[in-house]
């Protein structure tokens, strides 16, 4: 297994503040609540808000270290972001969070700091942050593990093909629109799901859905926030007006449809 090889979408401000939200909040909630770690014998007339501080120093920290590594990460490098950047990237940030915290110890609870002191809290905190990341690597990897990321400029489009830009402009895909299956988004990226030989190959490119829609023709449609499908390669839809899903030639993906599309695609479609 290439981890190299394998692309993943570099994940957006917006879904990286509500992940460190949702986990800062839980990390509060397990402390205050579960009280692991011996803190259910911890006496203090603010033991609640000390406790709680575990998780704001997880926000603030992760905070400081995404918008610290933005600024040191190239658009390149961002283009060929991988399943090993990203378990690389969550890593540092996960040890970044601990030193916090363990500062955060040190001088809220007045505790002597020291190098071996230093190392147990490290190490005894990693130890039970090193369950979610693995999991969160074999999640990533076989959502990805199929997905190829496109590159360079390819000039020589065939009359039944078209070329689509994304957004750095040396990043391309020649293909031929009756192939293209359905495009879903992802974060700041799409993935292009292509019928080649009989099979469906998957393929990601830096660009809006909206972008992407634009260089299209009218065989395609945005039946949903997150996918263009094409009119040509329905089979039926199932399911009722608010749960509507989309079945495709040659794709075993359950596609959704927004509740306001599915007349007009009924109408578009035939179906």
């Amino acid at each position: 297994m290439n981890l190299f090889s394998v692309p993943f979408p570099k994940i957006s401000p917006t879904t990286y503040l509500k992940i460190i939200a949702l986990i800062s909040l839980s990390v509060i909630f397990i402390l205050t609540v579960l009280q692991p770690f011996g803190t259910a014998s911890f006496e203090h007339d603010y033991k609640y808000p000390l406790l709680a501080g575990y998780g704001i120093v997880i926000f603030l920290s992760s905070l400081l270290y995404y918008f610290s590594i933005e600024q040191v990460i190239s658009s390149r490098m961002m283009d060929k972001w991988s399943v090993i950047h990203e378990v690389l990237f969550l890593f540092v940030n996960v040890i970044f969070c601990l030193v916090g915290c363990y500062f955060y110890w040190g001088f809220v609870f007045g505790a002597k700091m020291n190098a071996v002191r230093f190392f147990n809290f490290i190490l005894s905190a990693f130890s039970v942050a090193i369950v979610p990341i693995v999991v969160y690597l074999i999640f990533i990897y076989m959502k990805y593990r199929e997905v190829k990321m496109v590159g360079g400029v390819n000039s020589n489009v065939e009359k039944t093909s078209i070329l689509i830009k994304g957004t750095n402009k040396k990043e391309t895909v020649v293909l031929n629109p009756d192939h293209l299956l359905f495009v879903e988004s992802n974060n700041n990226y799409v993935i292009l799901n292509i019928l080649e030989d009989e099979k469906v190959t998957r393929k990601m490119i830096r660009c809006t859905l909206n972008n992407l829609l634009s260089q299209l023709d009218d065989n395609f449609m945005k039946c949903h926030r997150s996918y263009i499908v094409n009119l040509n390669k329905i089979l039926n839809l199932t399911g009722n007006i608010t749960n509507t899903k989309l079945h495709l030639v040659a794709s075993e993906t359950k596609i959704p449809v927004s509740r306001n599309q599915v007349e007009g695609l009924r109408k578009l479609s035939g179906k």
